[in-house]
């Protein structure tokens, strides 16, 4: 029961950050289909492209690789409570293959300009 909350933890923030590298590097590299920027009525169009391209730039610095480290943490604490190696194999092959799906379920939206948002 412990390690379900654990394995959801772990794996939603990974995936957010292999997310957030992917959508932000495409975005930098001018797709800017990839990441969905609010428009602020009243911001001039040069001054907005300015703020999304900083806001960019300093997700993949600071928030995208505070996720990352975040997750593999909650991963490696998770580890400990697995005792026996071929549980501690399946462990790591279902975070690979929840982040994977996750992602690429995350990156074809966001090529193909369609959004997916929780509320």
């Amino acid at each position: 029961m412990l390690l379900v909350p654990i394995w959801i933890a772990a794996v939603v923030c990974i995936s957010h950050a292999v997310y957030g590298f992917v959508t932000k590097a495409l975005y930098l590299s001018r797709y800017h289909g990839a990441v969905d920027f609010p428009v602020v009525p009243g911001v001039s169009a040069v001054r907005a492209a300015e703020a999304n391209h900083l806001s960019a730039v300093q997700d993949l610095l600071v928030f995208e690789p505070c996720f990352l480290i975040q997750g593999v943490v909650i991963a490696l604490a998770a580890w400990q409570f697995i005792r026996t190696l071929e549980g501690r194999r399946r462990w790591g092959t279902s975070m690979l293959l929840g982040i994977a799906v996750i992602d690429v379920f995350g990156v074809l939206l966001s090529l193909v300009g369609m959004r997916f948002a929780l509320s």
